[in-house]
């Protein structure tokens, strides 16, 4: 896609629907700026999105981190990173971390930094240029730090789950599973809820699969392990 001059809402509107139908090649969405392993001075992490199909390239493991949080947001239908490309004129341009779009319709522009750079005034002024940009097109506009987006425990139980999103189960097998989590003791432990679908011929990792739909619920406050107490979605702890 290409770099485009500020442009007025309906242009800007354009480019957006555009860069959210982009289609995967190879099994990859590509953005505006193409990134490939092996980038000189950049880390380049492929982020297994499931809401998109598709690995979402990423230039930080904070940016990946990002795709995480955006995964795990009910409100998030899909998203983009890389989406594309606007010239802020004197020889400068902004390309999003990510944009997205939200069960309303909404248009969401994040952007993601360490913290620390944020110090900068001239980065800042940059970013309120961006905003004024965007709000004009009625898209919001947010920038996430590790701060917000590498939370402990959040993230390392949304890390924990996300190892088995991937694994596909009909409804039929899921509902045979919220029936054995509704027969055990509540709360019951994710270890014992793997045992008894084990002992159902059911996958194991069923019942990790449960919390990740959120069909079952866990304290989130506290570190996600096998011997964390679990219960279904809807009911008290």
């Amino acid at each position: 896609m290409s770099t485009y001059l500020l442009p007025n809402s309906h242009t800007l509107e354009k480019v957006i629907q555009e860069s959210l139908e982009t289609t995967p090649q190879k099994g990859v969405l590509q953005g505006t700026r193409r990134l490939t392993k092996g980038r000189s001075g950049k880390r380049i992490v492929f982020f297994p999105s499931i809401k998109n199909n598709a690995l979402m390239p990423c230039e930080s493991r904070l940016e990946a981190d990002n795709c995480l949080d955006l995964e795990f947001d009910s409100s998030v239908v899909s998203y983009r990173t890389q989406p594309f490309t606007i010239d802020l004129g004197a020889n400068k341009s902004y390309t999003p971390d990510s944009i997205h779009e939200n069960k309303l319709g909404g248009i969401v522009v994040r952007e993601v930094k360490f913290s620390g750079a944020l110090a900068n005034a001239e980065l800042l002024d940059r970013l309120d240029k961006i905003r004024s940009i965007l709000s004009k097109a009625s898209i919001e506009f947010i920038v996430l730090t590790e701060n917000n987006l590498q939370l402990p425990p959040r993230i390392n139980n949304y890390k924990f789950l996300y190892r088995c999103s991937h694994q596909k189960y009909d409804e039929m097998l899921i509902e045979y599973a919220i029936g054995i989590l509704d027969r055990l003791p509540s709360p019951c432990s994710l270890r014992e809820l793997r045992h008894q679908c084990n002992k159902s011929n059911l996958p194991p990792l069923i019942a990790d699969s449960l919390l990740f739909l959120g069909l079952a619920s866990y304290d989130e406050n506290q570190v996600l392990t096998p011997d964390s107490l679990i219960w279904k979605a809807g009911r008290e702890s």
